[in-house]
This record gives structure tokens, sequence and C-alpha cells, in this order.
């Protein structure tokens, strides 16, 4: 339909058009890209969960390098530049950069083909919206989105670091405080549905203004001793089997440690 609408539209003649009514019909010829383009992503999407679904991995993983959801967002705000950008535009594009697109990251995420990464800091709240959203993202500077997690949702307070590092900047400027036994759930943006198994490396972004902290990392029937000086990445590696997603739990021991990030990736031979 998009492409018969284009078609009626292509065959207007502009030239004893106003500026202004230039301006219109160049937002409904955009506006028609922009569905097109819209549907075309989420027919990938619905595409991919039915061979999510259905077991078929590889054909999944297929699907998911099609996706491309900035182009709709891309199209959508050429469309709203046309004539006087209203705030229910905004809204939509702000919405879609912020709702939509974290759907097509987590697919991505369920078969390995996108780190899960979560960033402990300040999250926002709007009690009083009707709808409300539960969820608070960060975007660095790679245009990489992270899942952030404050105070409501783990427990524990936030706090801003002193602390400075070389990798991961803008990560380890916050984190909580785990001044006590402390359990992180890694999930997808999604939420709870099953990574895929796998082999995959867990880095754990730890900040500590104390030279002898110490904390001990439990991952399922494994523990690991972990020393902290100012900031530092742990990696280890964990296997997952499907069937239910890794907790992550935190023994303070000695000192006061800081948790600022936990990023899951697919081991590469695994992808």
């Amino acid at each position: 339909k998009c492409d018969e609408r284009l078609a009626l539209l292509a065959q207007v003649d502009v030239e004893a058009f106003s500026k202004d009514q230039k301006e219109t019909y160049l937002y409904f010829v955009d506006h028609e890209h922009f569905v097109k383009e819209f549907f075309h992503q989420q027919g990938l999407f619905l595409a991919f969960r039915e061979k999510l679904e259905s077991g078929d991995i590889d054909a999944a993983k297929r699907i998911v390098d099609q996706f491309q959801p900035a182009l709709a967002i891309e199209k959508y705000a050429k469309t709203i530049q046309h004539g006087q950008i209203t705030k229910g535009e905004q809204g939509i594009l702000f919405s879609m950069g912020v709702r939509w697109v974290p759907y097509f990251l987590s697919m991505k995420q369920l078969i390995g083909m996108d780190d899960i990464r979560i960033n402990f800091g300040a999250t926002s709240h709007e009690d009083l919206a009707q709808m409300a959203g539960v969820k608070t993202y960060f975007i660095d500077a790679r245009k990489a989105y992270w899942n952030v997690l404050g105070e409501k949702e783990t427990g524990r307070k936030v706090v801003e670091n002193r602390v400075k590092s070389v990798e991961y900047p803008e990560i380890f400027e916050q984190g909580i405080v785990l001044d006590s036994k402390t359990n992180i759930q890694l999930n997808a943006f999604s939420g709870s549905e099953t990574i895929i198994a796998g082999k995959y490396i867990l880095k754990i972004l730890l900040t500590s203004e104390e030279p002898d902290s110490r904390l001990e990392v439990r991952i399922n029937d494994s523990v690991y001793d972990v020393a902290i000086n100012k900031t530092t990445i742990r990696s280890i590696n964990i296997s997952l089997d499907g069937q239910s997603n890794p907790e992550i739990k935190f023994t303070p021991h000695e000192g006061t440690t800081t948790v600022c990030g936990l990023v899951l990736e697919l081991k590469e031979e695994n992808k």
C-alpha cells in the first residue's frame, strides 16, 4: 500500500505549490517511506520471534543481521522536519528510541549477538504518570545501550565515584555500594527470557577507594574471591545451560566496594 500511495504522490505536479504546500506534500511522501520501513523492521522482528521459538537459532541469527530499526527512526525524524514539529511528534521519536529499539537489541542479546550490559546508577521514575515506564537506559559514546539499575531496583545506595577509569569511563562514574549481600539477575532488556546456551565472558566493573577491599562473587556453583584496587575489571568465564539466566551474588568481605557495571559477552568461538 505504501508503494501505491507513493506512486500516486509521484504523479502530483508540485511546481504550482506554494512553499507551505510543498512542505505538506513532502511530509506525506516522507511519512510513507517511514511507514514502509517501520513495518519492514517489525516484520523482521516477528520473523525472528518465530524462528527463535521454534529453536532454529541459525535462522534467527540470519534475520538479526538484517535488523536496522534506526533506519525507521531516521525516516521519521526526516518526516517531522517538514512544517513545525509538535510535542507529540517529538514524543514518538523519543519513544521509538527508548521503547521500540530495545526490543530489537534484546532479541540480539538472547542469542549472543549483542552484549548484555548493566550500568548501576541513578534511575528515573515518574510515579504519577498514568503509564509510567520501569526501564532506565544509558547510551554510551559508542551508542551502546545499558540497562540502568539503581536504588529502587537493587535496594542499594547509589554513589558518585571519585576514582576514574580509562576503560568504560562513563560507567565508572556511578555505582551501587555493596555493603551487604546483593544478588543481581542477568537478563536481556526484555526481562526473564532465557539466554541461549554457550560459553560467555562476564566482566564485573568494580571500584574502591580503600587499598585492600575484597568480596566474594558467586555465580551458580562457582565462587570467586575478588580483590579491588581503585578501578578493577574482573573477567570471569561462565557457561550457560540455556535453561535459566545466571544470578550474580556479591558478598562483601573487606573494605567498601562499589559495583558500577556488568557486561556479559558470548565468546567469539560460539558466535
